[in-house]
């Protein structure tokens, strides 16, 4: 899938997917609702007609941004995999072909290089609370240049505005660095090619057998259960808390899917 000729990021395709359909059906679904409301005879009929075509036309735009990434796409395999697991996949006949799989066996499709492409890490640390030093210092400085702009001419004091905007720009710094370092510092989820290590328990990729979202209610990131054992069984539960650990529902879920597809057997996933 492309943009001006330039490729979407893996995760702005599922996002655009997700966000799209569910947008347009939800409009479709309260308008419906509404119009039975306040709506009667010849107009509530017109009106439902449409919102039915709207609700019809997302579902084929949904199925026409997953068809474009699948022939475009660098990442077929993650990508409807993901849709799947997030439920988007439910009311669509989707072909788990040979080319699909076929992916995988690409010599240039490598971990880092997926890593590189979809800006993902390996290590996620846990969620800070607090805001950082760098955070406040930024807006402290945002703040007292926008009132200092309104009392003082900056073209006339190219030396007060320089020290503005380097302060500014060694906040942003810092505070990128500092939310790298979140990362960096004492992961507790780390993804290896051994296995998926969570609170320093390395759980082998063999092991593992599915895994699902779930919502914790609308305050809430969710979860990631993962089902974990021998094949005869595999009731143990792995939680990856998404409010507590720095990593983004859908990137872990992009992760998984690789990783698993990578060490382990495809057919597992599917």
């Amino acid at each position: 899938m492309k943009i001006v000729g330039k490729e979407i990021r893996l995760k702005t395709a599922i996002v655009i997917v997700e966000t799209s359909y569910t947008t347009f059906a939800l409009i479709a679904f309260v308008g419906i609702i509404i119009s039975f409301i306040t709506l009667k005879n010849e107009r509530l009929v017109a009106v439902i007609v449409l919102l039915l075509a709207l609700f019809i036309a997302a579902l084929f735009l949904k199925i026409k941004l997953i068809n474009l990434y699948l022939k475009t796409g660098k990442y077929p395999f993650e990508f409807i995999s993901v849709l799947d697991q997030l439920g988007l996949t439910k009311d669509l006949q989707v072909n788990w072909g040979e080319d699909l799989i076929e992916e995988f066996k690409k010599p240039d499709l490598l971990i880092d290089e997926f890593l590189a492409d979809n800006n993902l890490s390996t290590d996620y640390g846990e969620k800070k609370n607090n805001f950082p030093l760098a955070l406040i210092a930024l807006g402290i400085s945002i703040t007292a240049f926008a009132y200092l702009n309104q009392k003082y001419n900056f073209k006339n004091n190219p030396v007060l505005l320089g020290s503005f905007l380097l302060f500014i720009i060694i906040s942003m710094y810092g505070l990128i660095k500092g939310k790298k370092k979140q990362n960096d510092d004492n992961p507790v989820l780390c993804f290896e090619t051994q296995g998926l290590s969570l609170n320093n328990n390395l759980y082998s990729w063999d092991k593992i057998k599915f895994w699902e979202h779930k919502d914790d209610g609308k305050n809430s990131s969710g979860k990631i259960v993962i089902a974990y054992g021998n094949d005869e069984n595999y009731k143990e539960d792995l939680n990856i808390d998404l409010d507590n650990i720095n990593i983004d529902r859908i990137d872990c879920l992009l992760l998984l899917t690789h990783f698993k597809a990578k060490y382990n057997r495809m057919e597992d996933i599917l």
